[in-house]
């Protein structure tokens, strides 16, 4: 991850070295100046790609405006032009980082009636399945049992859920490696589990990128203010395999993010395939807003009642280092409904977690801010991550929020030759099952 981030300082220094054969564009001295007539009129009629170049002092028109405090300037390239906010300056900053005061800095934050950690009318089913060790499930609500049972997978010994966290261990190893997956592809031939979406996920780079491609022009759509920016971050990633240009493309706000909770995989492939990610790997507690039924509370409570159970993540879950980000926002919301309650999701993750990626900035490993939001401090987890009900509690002040708290069950660390052994060993039902897993 490290070396992919340093071909991109490569290209930028390509780029200064590029520019430093003219002088500073009209268009970044308009900017400097707080000249917005003379951007919006070099705006109407230079390329996108242009405007977002490094200029041969090594800053940007955006570094310019936010730096010398033109507001108006910051405002108009950030949310009317959806400049590029990722380019580093000579001086390794974004222009974010350059902003002086709090009214800069506010206009560079997700517009504030959008909250990507916070989700009104979630459904359990459409976010976790349990995985139950119990032959007899036990609910707070006998009443409730018939209704809860639909979101249950039961696994009749705590061996079978032992063996679901191993089959997710071993088919991630696998995936991650060339013959990983040339051993997949022949298994599930000789088995008759041949899929040639999924065959085509797991070869070809080509088929990964046209699919997310296809989402940017039908649903993101070229009249879109960041459509420009999500072509420019697929092509960044086709050219580098840089795979912080599709985190950066999911945390853009457009309709590219929601189009992942009706189908994970165009996002999901490209992240299980890549093996770098570890860098980006958290260990530590992230938290979520929620505003749920009380039918999908008495869900987590089966879980919470049943120690042997586990529940798993099915999408794709934005969350946040800062707490008063979810909880501030939670208790905002309205709540009409009795049957509706407010929700704080506590993630816990005692271990470095491959299946939570930290999107800040990392100068340990140099890597820059992977998230188009910077002070948001995001950890992205990911489908498939596995959670113990750790707690449950509702709050004593006005609001009644109800904290639910979430232990991360790691995946089993094992070697490439034992999974291969235990795929190779596994019956045609477990890799149907896998495969439905993943929508197959």
């Amino acid at each position: 991850m490290g070396n992919q981030h340093n071909i991109c300082i490569k290209y930028n220094k390509k780029i200064l070295c590029h520019s430093q054969k003219h002088e500073v564009s009209q268009f970044y001295i308009a900017c400097r100046n707080g000249d917005i007539e003379t951007v919006k009129q070099i705006l109407s009629i230079t390329p996108y790609e242009q405007i977002n170049q490094l200029e041969p002092n090594g800053s940007t028109g955006l570094h310019a405006a936010v730096f010398y405090g033109h507001a108006d300037i910051v405002r108009l390239l950030l949310q009317e032009y959806g400049c590029e906010r990722h380019r580093l300056n000579s001086y390794g900053l974004t222009a974010y980082q350059e902003a002086k005061t709090q009214e800069i800095r506010r206009l560079f934050y997700r517009p504030s009636h959008i909250n990507r950690f916070y989700d009104e009318n979630n459904t359990f089913i459409n976010a976790f399945e349990i995985v139950s060790s119990s032959t007899e499930i036990v609910a707070d609500n006998y009443e409730n049992n018939e209704k809860i049972n639909k979101y249950i997978q039961r696994f009749v010994t705590q061996e079978e859920v032992d063996k679901e966290m191993i089959s997710l261990s071993q088919s991630k190893k696998l995936l991650q490696t060339a013959l990983g997956r040339y051993i997949i592809r022949k298994v599930l031939k000789h088995q008759d589990l041949n899929d040639d979406t999924l065959n085509k996920y797991i070869t070809d780079k080509a088929f990964r990128i046209q699919t997310i491609r296809k989402i940017i022009d039908e649903q993101v759509t070229p009249t879109h203010l960041e459509y420009k920016k999500c072509s420019q971050l697929l092509s960044n990633y086709a050219q580098h395999e840089n795979i912080d240009n599709l985190l950066k493309l999911y945390t853009l706000e457009t309709p590219f993010y929601y189009q992942l909770r009706d189908n994970i995989l165009p996002f999901f492939w490209p992240l299980v395939l890549k093996k770098d990610l570890k860098y980006r790997r958290f260990q530590g507690v992230s938290y979520r807003g929620i505003t749920m039924s009380n039918d999908d509370l008495e869900c987590y409570r089966l879980a919470w009642n049943n120690p042997g159970s586990i529940i798993e993540t099915l999408t794709f879950s934005s969350t946040s280092l800062d707490r008063s980000v979810a909880e501030n926002f939670a208790v905002s919301r309205s709540i009409t409904s009795p049957t509706t309650i407010r929700v704080l999701m506590i993630f816990n993750f005692p271990d470095a977690c491959e299946q939570a990626l930290y999107l800040g900035k990392i100068p340990e490993y140099n890597l820059p801010c992977a998230s188009e939001y910077e002070d948001e401090q995001e950890i992205l987890i990911v489908p498939f991550t596995a959670f113990h009900v750790e707690n449950i509690q509702t709050n004593s002040d006005e609001h009644r929020t109800t904290v639910i708290t979430l232990k991360n069950i790691p995946l089993a660390k094992i070697s490439f030759s034992v999974a291969s052994k235990i795929f190779l060993q596994a019956k045609p039902q477990d890799h149907s099952y896998l495969l439905n897993k993943v929508g197959f």
